[in-house]
This record gives structure tokens, sequence and C-alpha cells, in this order.
């Protein structure tokens, strides 16, 4: 079994947890969008507040069980990752608002990646390599 640095797991919740708190401020934040939504966009801000508490719930997931859920990791970072550098290059007229979004994503992927190899949230895999569960420590 692999050695799991104690401070370097503790800080890679840490992260984690910081990012569970943004995407829960996020929704909350999100509410009064929806309720003021004209009706052409009450569908995206529906989707948006919704995305934000998905996202709160994934990152708190991992925060408590940084080794237990394989995938889960790659989703969160490819998800922000793939936002903060789609939208630039799709997106002709960037507002402030915009260039802020792409700007969040691309600091949050940075920190889901950063806290994924301090947590050794790859370890997840282990239990498809040898199907022994009790292979890793899986909290």
């Amino acid at each position: 079994m692999k050695r799991i640095s104690q401070l370097n797991d503790r800080i890679g919740r840490v992260l984690l947890f910081i990012c569970t708190i943004g995407a829960f401020s996020s929704f909350i934040l999100t509410i009064e969008n929806v309720a003021s939504a004209d009706s052409a966009t009450k569908v995206v801000e529906i989707w948006r507040m919704y995305g934000f508490i998905l996202f709160t719930g994934l990152f708190l997931l991992l925060t408590i069980y940084p080794r237990r859920y394989a995938g889960l990791w790659e989703l969160a970072f490819f998800h922000k990752a793939a936002v903060s550098v789609t939208i630039p290059l799709t997106i002709q007229q960037i507002t402030p608002d915009i260039q802020f979004v792409a700007m969040i994503d691309g600091i949050l992927a940075l920190i889901v990646l950063i806290a994924y190899f301090l947590t050794k949230g790859y370890l997840a895999w282990q239990r498809f390599s040898n199907g022994n569960d009790s292979a890793i420590n899986n909290t």
C-alpha cells in the first residue's frame, strides 16, 4: 500500500472543502438569478443553479472520501478545465462577467488537480486493477 502523507491529505481536503463552500455559495447566489430570469433564460439559469449544487456534492464527496470514487476527480477536473478553455475559444465578445467565469473555472481546475495529487485521489483506481477494495485506504 502506498503511504499517504497526512499533511498533504489534509491540505488537499481543505482545498476541496473551499471548492465545496464556493460551489454552495454560487448556488445560493444563483437563486435570485432564477427568480428574476425571463422565460428565455430561465431554463439556463435553473440548469446553472442545479449545476452548482451538483458540484457542491461532488466536491464534498471528494473532500470526505478522496480515494473512494474512481473517475469523479477526473470528471470534475475535465468539466472545470473544459469550461475555462471553451469559453474564450467560442465566445467572440468577452465581457468581464464571462472572463470571470472562465478564470474561476480555470482556478478550480487547478485546485482540483493539486488536491488530486495531494490526497492521492488516483489510488481509487487501484480497486479496479487488483479487485480488492481493502487494498487501499478508502477514505
